[in-house]
């Protein structure tokens, strides 16, 4: 469109084309708590790279990989780049190996199980998780415990306790917390079960548990 009776001549600007390549500059994002030199307030991380200590979907450049397609990702890593953002190759080479990475990475905070492996979840209380902590506290002395607590199970593994109940612990097991117990193992008297030919051992909250008489040593 041109104005008449106008020394300067105005013209529409050309229509883009479906085909054209566009992309939206995503907005920049700072946290104030830090000096402008410090990676952090970037969102970088104290690593600078944005990935120490922080959830891989919430790294600045996953989360930018899946809000922008591939042109508009590929205008914003060369964007920061010029801007002397710290955007290693190595790193991007190690999101395209998988394009569904971050899905996957979900899916693996929930999933992980206690040995670093992909597991399903298990309703089972997670006992293994903290064995190194509980092996940490020192060995559990065996000898006759009396429940300060009831307790009730969750777990095929745990026995039941009633308040003032006497326990035979073998020691402590199954993570910090537990205590190893002799299923039926005493009377209400402390005395051993003469009927009991197989030794069945269960778990109970070491916490619920005062010591009222220790062995010497481990039971045979």
């Amino acid at each position: 469109m041109t104005s008449t009776g106008n020394p300067f001549t105005f013209s529409a600007p050309p229509s883009r084309s479906p085909s054209d390549s566009t992309y939206r500059i995503p907005s920049k994002i700072r946290d104030f708590t830090y000096a402008a030199t410090d990676p952090r307030h970037q969102g970088l991380g104290e690593d600078g790279r944005g990935t120490l200590n922080i959830p891989r979907e919430n790294q600045v450049r996953v989360i930018f990989k899946l809000l922008l397609d591939d042109a508009e990702y590929q205008a914003w890593k060369a964007a920061a780049v010029s801007a002397d953002a710290d955007v290693s190759d190595s790193d991007d080479a190690h999101e395209d190996e998988n394009e569904d990475g971050v899905e996957t990475h979900d899916e693996g905070y929930i999933n992980r199980g206690w040995d670093g492996h992909w597991t399903m979840p298990s309703e089972e209380p997670d006992y293994d998780d903290d064995e190194e902590e509980g092996q940490a506290d020192g060995p559990l002395s065996p000898g006759l415990y009396r429940a300060l607590y009831p307790f009730v199970p969750e777990d095929p593994r745990e026995m039941p306790l009633k308040e003032e109940q006497v326990v035979r612990v073998v020691g402590r097991g199954g993570g910090s917390g537990w205590a190893v117990v002799v299923v039926d193992g005493v009377d209400e008297k402390g005395k051993r079960r003469s009927s009991q030919k197989d030794k069945q051992l269960a778990l109970v909250p070491e916490s619920y548990l005062e010591p009222i008489a220790l062995d010497d040593s481990e039971m045979p």
